[in-house]
């Protein structure tokens, strides 16, 4: 779901929880970094791809260093994009799809909170609180 500023897309990351966050560097109420930041604090979990016209190595460098999954400079080549869409998406798919049966012990458990949602995948990282089968 498009959203025109940092604010916008906190609200609809909140509300439809994506897979991916694609997002510019430069945003009218704040930065690509500063938003991934506020994203990273609620989910940790959540790819995020920034993409800028104004990049720098450097600046790329400090991006990935705090977890940005991938820096891409305009213009962008679309065809590494998508692969790096696949494979962010891949990165998030797989953590859900590797709990397999272990992820039984949430089925009862409904929420639309990205925060609720991160602290479930950080409990059902803990094997002692998950069940014998």
């Amino acid at each position: 779901m498009p959203a025109k500023d940092g604010e916008g897309a906190l609200a609809q990351i909140s509300i439809s929880q994506p897979a991916l966050v694609i997002t510019e560097l430069r945003l009218p109420d704040t930065d690509g970094l500063n938003l991934f930041d506020t994203i990273h604090q609620v989910n940790s979990t959540l790819p995020v791809i920034i993409l800028t016209a104004y990049g720098s190595i450097p600046l790329a460098v400090a991006a990935t260093q705090r977890g940005v999954f991938d820096f891409l400079t305009e213009p962008i080549d679309v065809a590494h994009l998508l692969k790096q869409v696949q494979a962010a998406l891949g990165t998030n798919t797989n953590q859900n799809a590797n709990l397999g049966k272990e992820n039984a012990w949430r089925e009862g458990i409904f929420t639309r909170s990205p925060q609720m949602e991160n602290l479930i995948s950080q409990a059902s990282r803990w094997p002692c609180l998950m069940p014998a089968y």
